[in-house]
């Protein structure tokens, strides 16, 4: 059985592919740093990815509070240290983005916008509610 923040990361993977984008890795690790999603999109940029998934009364507003710059800085290094694995990459232009997920009782209604939806494993409904191409641009 997968986390629910797993299930988060593949609706967020099968929305990306409705946008051909294609996933190359989830949730890839180094001793370091770890990025949720490593994707491409069909003009070559590849696509660093935080996922947060959250319930719907959530203190962090969907888990966008907890990309703290500290947690910024580590999805950096990550993309960095994929890159420098990956150096037939290394040229290509990067993008680091992030996804909110909102998670929901299987009794309750969803109430929002929504970019897709999945249930999840418990039963739950899992929403792309908001993707922030570019989220740690100034």
């Amino acid at each position: 059985m997968s986390t629910i923040g797993e299930q988060g990361e593949a609706l967020v993977g099968a929305w990306l592919g409705t946008k051909q984008a294609k996933v190359l890795h989830y949730r890839w690790r180094s001793r370091q740093a770890e990025v949720d999603i490593i994707a491409e999109k069909q003009d070559g940029t590849l696509l660093f990815i935080e996922v947060k998934t959250r319930s719907a009364k959530n203190w962090d507003t969907d888990g966008l509070l907890a990309v703290t710059a500290r947690k910024q800085a580590k999805i950096l290094q990550g993309a960095e240290m994929f890159l420098g694995l990956h150096p037939e990459l290394a040229d290509r232009a990067c993008r680091l983005d992030v996804a909110l997920v909102r998670r929901v009782a299987a009794n309750k209604t969803f109430i929002g916008k929504s970019l897709c939806s999945t249930c999840a494993e418990s039963g739950e409904a899992l929403h792309l509610i908001q993707y922030l191409p570019g989220a740690f641009d100034s």
